[in-house]
């Protein structure tokens, strides 16, 4: 489990289910190219494939990788 903490977001990643806690916002996730593949608040989002995955929280991005 890789975990990243932003000062009131928590975001890790276990298997390939992305978590984020604390974050009361809507925020973005997208693959190593670019393309979106969520977007929304839910706390947990299932991603389909492996890979490096970017996700954007208001003003910071933060780089999470599913094996």
């Amino acid at each position: 489990m890789e975990a990243l903490s932003g000062e009131s977001t928590r975001i890790y990643v276990v298997g390939r289910t992305l978590h984020v806690e604390n974050n009361a916002d809507t925020y973005r996730v997208y693959t190593a190219t670019g393309q979106l593949v969520y977007m929304g608040d839910e706390s947990t989002v299932s991603l389909a494939d492996a890979g490096v995955y970017f996700v954007r929280t208001g003003e910071r991005s933060q780089k999470v990788i599913v094996k």
